[in-house]
């Protein structure tokens, strides 16, 4: 329990840095899934355990990309929005996700299936695409973090994790403090 309380901490830390456009946010995010990935496999959760090996991995290149990358790189990473192709794209990346998870679950994990198997893939799918977009500054990140806030509330207190589904719950609604804020640094654009 006590470290469900660090991660959820920490976590919160994490999306209100990231809703206000700040780098330090990365090193929370590493923090905050390292407790997750224990978390997780605690609680049969494998595609989520999986899901923030990936969240430190990104968060390292978020660290890079936003902070620690040379001047002209950072420079040239600006707040915007989702081109077509790279939208089909993520699209074709998420379907082979959540595909590949769903099978590799069914076959050789003992997690409950299809509950919370395929809400638990689908929460991973989402997240991994949405962390690659904040990682570019991609405004949508906000549209698929706010689908897959609403699944995890619904999984996590299935789960009777109370405290992480508090956390999502927060993660939701500053979801949409994130997308309206962005949306906002990007030519002064409004909701």
């Amino acid at each position: 329990m006590i470290i469900e309380l660090i991660g959820v901490v920490l976590g919160l830390v994490y999306i209100f840095l990231e809703v206000r456009q700040m780098w330090a946010m990365w090193i929370f995010g590493i923090l905050s899934s390292l407790c997750y990935i224990v978390i997780f496999y605690n609680n049969q959760l494998y595609a989520e355990m999986g899901l923030n090996f990936y969240f430190v991995a990104m968060s390292g290149y978020g660290l890079y990309a936003w902070k620690l990358a040379p001047k002209k790189t950072t420079e040239e990473l600006k707040f915007g929005f989702l081109d077509k192709s790279t939208s089909l794209k993520l699209t074709g990346v998420g379907v082979v996700i959540f595909a590949v998870v769903a099978w590799l679950l069914v076959k050789f994990s003992d997690e409950i299936f299809p509950h919370p198997g395929l809400a638990d893939t689908f929460v991973m799918t989402l997240s991994i695409l949405a962390t690659w977009m904040a990682a570019r500054k991609i405004i949508e990140c906000w549209y698929l973090w706010i689908v897959a806030d609403v699944v995890a509330v619904v999984l996590y207190f299935s789960q009777e994790m109370y405290l992480t589904d508090l956390l999502y719950v927060v993660y939701l609604i500053l979801s949409v403090a994130g997308l309206v804020q962005w949306r906002k640094s990007v030519n002064g654009l409004e909701l």
